[in-house]
């Protein structure tokens, strides 16, 4: 409603850079998935408005002479990842498991990591590419062909930063992670929205303003 009601009012443009973001956990109801994909095709068919699915990933690359899973996030299409879409979104719950495996534990009341991971610094990197005036998202991660992270290297990095989980529940947590594929490869942002081609640039400017939609039953949280 927030988001139609500010389009029927014209109050977004598309040249000034306004754009939408869904941003996937891969743990949304079904009908959620249809409900944003709807909404996606009306918003770029009849407002013009680029639209994107994004979702939170991690990749594998070498910091400070150590190889590590660094966060990032990659652009999704809104239909359902398979084998013949190796591009669609995630839906059952691969995110949120590759989120939990990364972090090392669950979300609480005193630390919001799903929030905070997979929706809030996700859509804080998307914006940095979008307002940086980039027409594509850059390969990150290195070239092997599996992770270089040893057992030893990353038991030994918990416990320089201070962890004292034993060694075997650990490794244990980092086995869906570390299964992941190691890098995020090239994407182009015309892939994902068809209103956007590779001659758009969003306005670059110092600010901008974040409107953020609650459910008629969220309020209380």
């Amino acid at each position: 409603m927030l988001l139609f009601t500010l389009l029927e009012k014209e109050l977004l443009q598309a040249e000034r850079g306004d754009v939408v973001l869904f941003n996937n956990t891969s743990a949304e109801h079904p009908e959620t998935y249809k409900f944003a994909a709807r909404c996606k095709r009306i918003v770029e068919e009849k407002f013009g408005i680029p639209f994107f699915f994004i979702q939170f990933q991690t990749y594998e690359d070498a910091r400070r002479g150590e190889w590590v899973r660094l966060p990032a996030y990659r652009l999704v299409k809104p239909v359902p990842r398979s084998k013949d879409e190796p591009d669609g979104y995630c839906w059952k719950g691969e995110v949120f498991e590759e989120m939990l495996s990364w972090a090392g534990f669950v979300p609480n009341p005193f630390q919001r990591t799903c929030t905070k991971t997979l929706k809030l610094e996700t859509t804080k990197r998307f914006l940095q590419d979008w307002f940086g005036g980039k027409t594509e998202l850059e390969r990150l991660g290195h070239y092997g062909d599996g992770s270089r992270m040893t057992d030893e290297d990353m038991y030994a990095h918990h416990q320089k930063c201070g962890g004292e989980t034993p060694r075997e529940i650990f490794l244990a947590k980092k086995d869906y992670v570390r299964s992941q594929p190691v890098f995020r490869p090239t994407q182009m942002f015309s892939d994902f929205s068809r209103c956007f081609s590779p001659t758009d640039r969003p306005r670059r400017d110092g600010e901008y303003l974040s409107f953020l939609g609650l459910r008629y039953d969220e309020p209380h949280r």
